[in-house]
């Protein structure tokens, strides 16, 4: 899902290395904290284990969002 947002909308990434690296901080933060806080509502019916898996979810294409704009941002660095 990642690869097809940058893809399809090469602007929604950020345009500097600092901006890239400060998404990449907080999406690994949120990667790294989703799964316990959604934890309790796995077991608590279908609709909270949607919204738990959903919610981790986005945590991780957020995460492969910001490793492309990084990515981006460095390819563009060394290009000049």
């Amino acid at each position: 899902m990642a690869g097809w947002l940058v893809a399809r909308r090469p602007g929604l990434l950020p345009g500097s290395l600092r901006a890239a690296l400060l998404h990449l901080g907080i999406s690994l933060g949120l990667v790294q904290f989703s799964p316990r806080l959604v934890a309790p509502l796995v077991g608590a019916g279908r609709l909270p284990t949607l919204v738990a898996f959903l919610s981790v979810l986005w945590a991780l294409v957020y995460a492969w969002l910001a490793v492309a704009a990084v990515l981006r941002s460095v390819h563009n660095a060394i290009a000049e």
